[in-house]
């Protein structure tokens, strides 16, 4: 190594032009490690907003098409059809952790086909997965079906197997699993003059199916059933599916079953006549069943939506439109995202060539978010498939050939968040508190914070107020009791993580004194009872760790003894002047003012009423109390700035809270929006916390608060203004920013993280340049040097 190294170094040093190429090159990597750390920045932007992780699962060099899949836990599965060198495969694709990846396509069958083969996939309980798909002779006469099996999770398949019942053309299967973990099968058959619909189950003993039955007997003007969507939910199956008529008009059909499918009700024609209406999908909500279709009403093919709120007894008259566009609409598809909300895909031509488009679905607000487009523009994408699995929302397609699918960013993990003083179920006698927490990791990044401070233990942060890179928040002037830290991580796509309700427990002042009561000897009296039971109470439990108490006679004692209990019972009493001395002691071992209960045992004690005043003033020695702390009444203002002082943007909302006032008395705000601070007029105009400032134009301002609340001074109540409060910020409006301005705040961040960096760099830099510049000079006087010194010595 020794060697190598001199080697390198006597040719560094013999050839100066290699010397300064050397050290131009380590100039070069010193300054891209700077760049990289004062530039990087783990904030990220998505395009459409909230989806992410583009992701091709097709074998390179096959043409694919047909996508679709199941799940059953993490265990996902999709599965579709690809064309090479004239042949058609299945391929299938599984992964085990929710979607998150997938293990490489296997192909399960392979055969020659000119048309579609339409494959589908089920997944059970037990981690079984079935394919099945079907096949049409080369001369369009019959039709089979064939199935593959995996009983290992897709480690290995068997061969195909063809699936026959006897029937001409059995095409178009669907399968899906119920609860109880029964493969179902429904296809569609010609069976005399019309193609209709069967249904059947898979034998778990024997691996085969039974002998399939028609689903419903469609006769009269219909010509064939094609292309049903079926539903699980239970016990109750809910089946959708396009008949063709013989006036060539497609029309949608519904029927159910309450058993599992072993009965079906009365068919019903569930479509108003005028139109034609194709390639139903249909997912079920709380017995509500919805309904997405292909229609041409408005001579062109548009996606709708039908409701049935009572189990497919009764539809919408009026069918609800998707798709806002005029251009031809194909292939819908709906499914129930993370959220609760349905999600509806389609594609359509409206950008000179096919692309995908989705739509959200409010079940509880019954409100369409604006389309979003998925696919790539110029890349003919088609065919959308949509899977909700445990923590995402994948959408598959297929893409310029290739089956793609992009990943919807809809859940964020909460915080880690923690407290070195005030841990976790500890009560302490500080007033402040720093808490901290953990950035939790997320597919799009971490945008920032919302925190709010509050006695209730439920309440819900909905107003980003800090920034992602802040991870320490300061809470002061904590009451006594619980206090609840509300804070809720914000990502880039603007998802809110669940609320961390961190329970903040202060015990900074002494209990009241408690109150004592006796059926057997009250207060200043005479009993002739010698067995004494005493009970008390104490107006905050909360705080509460018991008390300490005594029991003396003639004289007053300090208490000592300790009781969690709320009673105690003397037994055996003599005559005399008793005192029953307790004091409360909370949670963070202060002791509250002593009640002295005297009472008389017998007939004959007389108590000294100037003794028991004098009790009042005594110190029994509880080195542990600490005198109250009255809090000031304090203005918080919550802005969504995310901890900076300006804002990109016309309107925000924005939440006022008034600390140390119960919120029962807080009667309003006065709130002033100005370029200038200005003190608010004392005059209420919002009665809450929340309002939302409105059409701002570009520049500074400062937004001025007051609060109106009441107090009571004796017994009577008093109707009193706060000390105005002040927010400075500005408002800088899109399209002005500088594009650099992002760029700018990262690395002044970055530095301010790597203080040492920097310096060092610069010295790294200043040597190199004097090194380059005057290195032989250098080298010449440091050998000279080198000559003189052993000349002389």
């Amino acid at each position: 190594m020794k060697r190598l190294f001199s080697i390198i170094s006597d040719i560094v040093f013999s050839f100066p032009r290699l010397r300064l190429f050397a050290v131009m090159v380590v100039i070069f990597i010193l300054f891209s490690l700077l760049a990289v750390i004062f530039t990087s920045s783990d904030q990220v932007s998505t395009d459409p907003v909230g989806w992410e992780r583009f992701m091709t699962y097709s074998p390179a060099g096959v043409v694919c098409s047909n996508v679709t899949g199941d799940r059953n836990g993490n265990t996902v599965a999709i599965v579709y059809e690809g064309s090479r060198r004239g042949k058609k495969g299945i391929y299938v694709n599984v992964s085990f952790d929710g979607g998150l990846s997938f293990l490489a396509p296997r192909m399960i069958g392979e055969f020659v086909s000119q048309v579609n083969n339409t494959p589908g996939v089920a997944v059970s309980d037990s981690g079984e997965i079935n394919v099945i798909w079907y096949y049409i002779s080369e001369d369009g006469a019959s039709g089979s079906m064939f199935r593959c099996v995996s009983k290992d999770l897709g480690l290995s398949w068997s061969d195909p197997e063809k699936i026959t019942f006897g029937l001409q053309m059995e095409i178009l299967p669907v399968i899906r699993y119920d609860r109880r973990n029964v493969l179902h099968l429904f296809f569609t058959a010609y069976k005399g003059p019309v193609f209709t619909l069967f249904h059947t189950t898979a034998d778990s003993k024997e691996g085969g199916f039974a002998k399939p039955e028609p689903v419903a007997k469609m006769e009269g003007d219909i010509k064939g059933s094609f292309f049903p969507d079926v539903r699980f939910t239970g016990s109750r199956v809910a089946l959708v599916w396009q008949a063709k008529e013989k006036n060539f008009a497609d029309s949608l059909y519904f029927t159910s079953s309450d058993d599992y499918g072993e009965s079906w009700s009365d068919v019903e024609k569930i479509t108003p006549p005028g139109s034609n209406y194709q390639a139903p999908s249909i997912e079920i909500v709380d017995r509500t069943i919805y309904l997405v279709f292909m229609n041409n009403r408005d001579r062109n093919w548009s996606i709708r939506m039908m409701r049935s709120r009572d189990d497919g007894d009764h539809w919408d008259a009026l069918p609800v439109k998707i798709s806002d566009t005029n251009a031809n609409c194909y292939s819908p598809e709906i499914s129930l995202g993370p959220d609760n909300d349905l999600y509806i895909t389609w594609h359509d031509t409206r950008e000179k060539g096919n692309r995908i488009f989705l739509r959200k679905y409010s079940i509880q607000t019954r409100e369409l978010s604006p389309e979003t487009g998925l696919s790539v523009r110029r890349k003919p994408g088609r065919n959308a498939f949509s899977l909700n699995t445990p923590g995402r929302f994948i959408v598959f397609w297929e893409e310029s050939g290739s089956i793609v699918s992009l990943f919807a960013d809809m859940r964020v993990s909460a915080p880690l968040v923690r407290s070195r003083t005030h841990p976790v179920n500890t009560w302490t006698r500080n007033t402040d508190a720093v808490i901290e927490w953990t950035r939790p990791s997320d597919e799009s990044g971490i945008a920032g914070y919302a925190t709010i401070t509050d006695r209730n233990p439920d309440t819900n942060p909905n107003i980003q107020n800090l920034r992602y890179d802040v991870n320490t928040a300061m809470v002061n002037n904590l009451e006594d009791g619980v206090t609840y830290f509300h804070i809720r991580a914000v990502d880039g796509a603007g998802n809110m993580s669940r609320t961390v309700h961190y329970k903040l427990q202060v015990s900074a002042n002494p209990l009241a004194m408690p109150v004592v009561i006796s059926t057997t000897h009250p207060e200043y009296d005479r009993s002739v009872k010698t067995d004494a039971v005493f009970r008390w109470a104490v107006n905050d439990t909360l705080r509460l760790k018991g008390f300490v108490y005594s029991l003396s006679k003639d004289i007053s004692l300090r208490p000592d003894k300790f009781i969690d209990d709320f009673n105690i019972e003397f037994r055996n009493l003599e005559n005399g002047v008793y005192y029953f001395n307790i004091a409360a002691v909370s949670a963070t071992n202060q002791y509250s003012i002593v009640y002295v209960y005297p009472f008389v045992v017998g007939m004959e004690g007389v108590i000294d009423k100037n003794y028991i005043k004098d009790q009042a003033d005594r110190d029994y020695g509880f080195d542990d109390r600490i005198p109250s702390v009255s809090l000031a009444p304090v203005i918080e203002i919550l802005l969504p700035f995310g901890g900076k002082d300006w804002y990109e943007g016309s309107s925000f909302d924005a939440v006022i809270r008034m600390k140390n006032v119960p919120g029962e008395r807080v009667l309003g705000f006065s709130v002033v929006v100005d370029r200038e601070r200005r003190v608010p007029p004392e005059k209420i105009n919002f009665k809450s916390g929340s309002f939302t400032v409105r059409d701002l134009s570009e520049g500074r301002y400062s937004l001025s608060v007051k609060c109106r609340y009441y107090r009571f001074s004796g017994n009577r109540k008093v109707e009193v203004w706060s000390d105005p409060a002040y927010a400075d910020f500005e408002i800088r409006l899109p399209g002005l920013l500088s594009p650099l301005d992002d760029l700018y705040n990262v690395v002044i961040l970055k530095i301010k993280e790597h203080p040492v960096a920097l310096p060092v760099f610069m010295l790294l830099f200043a040597f190199m340049v004097i090194y380059a510049g005057f290195g032989s000079r250098i080298i010449f006087y440091v050998k000279l040097i080198e000559f003189r010194m052993r000349y002389y010595f």
